[in-house]
């Protein structure tokens, strides 16, 4: 009470004009948090709870959600005390870990394929074809990490999206825009 005074959804931070990043729940990820961070002059991210996440989502949060809704960061969170062994230490979560790597890779492949979209010495018709392809990914890539699935956050459960973006569909996705930066 005595930091935070609520407006919406979103808390009004006193520390505001100390902060120079803000990550975002996904539920609060939205072109309004996006102006409202950056004409503070803070950086604009999401962070992706990887206890209990399917790789799919964590791919997909720190891939073409970072893409679509142009994040400056995404952070990794997760339960410090879940699958921890006092013995060997904290659970290294490798499998979330690739999911990040392939996320980034994928964010890579976008941010090359705009690149390429703006690039003055391409031929013209590619240059339009490879802008077409960006305007058709951004119309498809949900908003919102919910339509991949996301973790309960009052259960830890895995609560399956809407299937809207399947997982098979990464690949092909890649495929299509490494073909077009060729």
């Amino acid at each position: 009470k005595l930091w935070f005074r609520a407006i919406g959804d979103e808390p009004d931070l006193r520390l505001a004009p100390f902060l120079k990043s803000r990550c975002y729940y996904n539920a609060y990820l939205s072109e309004e948090t996006l102006e409202r961070t950056r004409a503070a002059g803070g950086v604009y991210g999401a962070y992706v709870n990887i206890y209990g996440n399917q790789p799919a989502s964590v791919r997909f949060q720190t891939g073409m959600l970072a893409y679509r809704l142009t994040l400056d960061l995404i952070m990794m969170w997760s339960y410090p005390s879940v699958g921890t062994d006092p013995e060997k230490g904290p659970r290294g979560y490798l499998r979330d870990w690739e999911a990040v790597r392939e996320g980034i890779d994928d964010l890579k492949y976008f941010e090359a394929l705009q690149r390429a979209a703006q690039d003055e010495r391409a031929p013209l018709d590619k240059r339009i074809e490879a802008k077409a392809l960006l305007d058709e990914l951004s119309r498809e890539i949900p908003t919102n990490v919910r339509a991949v699935g996301f973790v309960d956050s009052f259960t830890g459960e895995w609560v399956r999206g809407k299937e809207r973006w399947k997982a098979e569909r990464f690949e092909s996705t890649r495929r299509r825009v490494a073909q077009a930066i060729e």
